[in-house]
């Protein structure tokens, strides 16, 4: 789908934007901006998006070349606001450092409403998950993999493994797939020393693994998804897993968050706050990339 791209113009540490466009608030992977950089400016270049709400807390994202010779990259979602949003971008390359100025974007309230979805947490990372029912009961609060096999448990004490096509009138699917990597402005042709994914579904109970270790990036560019389920997500998820990107150029203080919609895609989080999505220069050429999902659909809700 097409999107509203925003041009601006970076002349030395300047920015110029002279549409001066209006934007709406609420949109989510739609809204791009488009620079072009005068010849000081080197390869490796940012964009720091800072919200009306919150400026202490910028994002930076990766500005990539395409073929028109522009550099783009999307706005993040947060920071798309009433009444404005600012960007600045910057160079980091061979121990220099190039910076701009400060550019604000109006945005106007949308039409939109958001009330009738729940807020999206963070769960803490656990060997599993406590789950509750509509009434909060506790029919099958308790689900975790252990030695490679699916178990669930009434009190989270007493295991039982979950064998079988079906055990107590609960219907269970299970199975293996082969993660795949994709750059969303490159695909590239990434190649694996090691690679498995793992899925099964009890009822409405779904647990979704995945284990890859790369051998070389294969020129992927953009930001970096992963393919290959049997099957499409009835919901975006999210699930915390702080060694999900490993040998990587994450810093210490960072963790990712796994996101499923008809494929998976990685975020960067600092201090429980979005930072931004994982990009090709977050991996390196022997990366290794673990995920883990658990989340139960329910009445047209979703709790992980």
């Amino acid at each position: 789908m097409a999107g509203l791209t925003l041009n601006f113009d970076v002349k030395n540490q300047i920015i110029y934007y002279g549409e001066q466009n209006q934007t709406v608030a609420d949109s989510i992977n739609y809204l791009r901006c488009r620079f072009t950089f005068t010849d000081d400016w080197g390869n490796k270049k940012y964009c720091v998006f800072y919200g009306a709400e919150n400026e202490d807390k910028p994002i930076s994202v990766p500005v990539l070349l395409e073929q028109d010779g522009g550099y783009y990259c999307t706005a993040p979602f947060e920071i798309i606001k009433p009444p404005f949003f600012k960007l600045s971008v910057y160079c980091e390359e061979n121990d220099a450092l190039i910076t701009s100025s400060i550019q604000k974007v109006d945005v106007r309230p949308s039409g939109y409403s958001n009330e009738t979805k729940e807020p999206e947490q963070v769960p803490p990372p656990k060997e599993y998950m406590y789950v509750h029912t509509k009434n909060d009961e506790s029919g099958t609060p308790f689900i975790r993999q252990k030695d490679g096999a699916l178990e669930y448990s009434e009190n989270g004490v007493d295991w039982k493994a979950a064998a079988g096509s079906s055990q107590n009138g609960v219907q269970m699917q299970s199975g293996t797939w082969d993660p795949i990597l994709e750059g969303s402005s490159v695909a590239g042709n990434p190649e694996y020393k090691e690679r498995l994914g793992t899925w099964a579904i009890i009822g409405n109970i779904y647990k979704i693994s995945l284990y890859m270790e790369l051998s070389s990036l294969g020129g992927m560019q953009g930001f970096i998804n992963i393919f290959g389920l049997p099957f499409v997500s009835p919901k975006n998820i999210m699930s915390q897993n702080a060694n999900a990107v490993l040998r990587s150029s994450l810093t210490q203080n960072e963790y990712a968050i796994g996101i499923m919609v008809g494929w998976i895609g990685i975020q960067i989080w600092d201090n429980h706050y979005l930072s931004r999505y994982i990009n090709n220069n977050d991996l390196n050429n022997n990366s290794i990339i673990k995920l883990s999902f658990f989340y139960l659909l329910v009445y047209n809700r979703q709790y992980i």
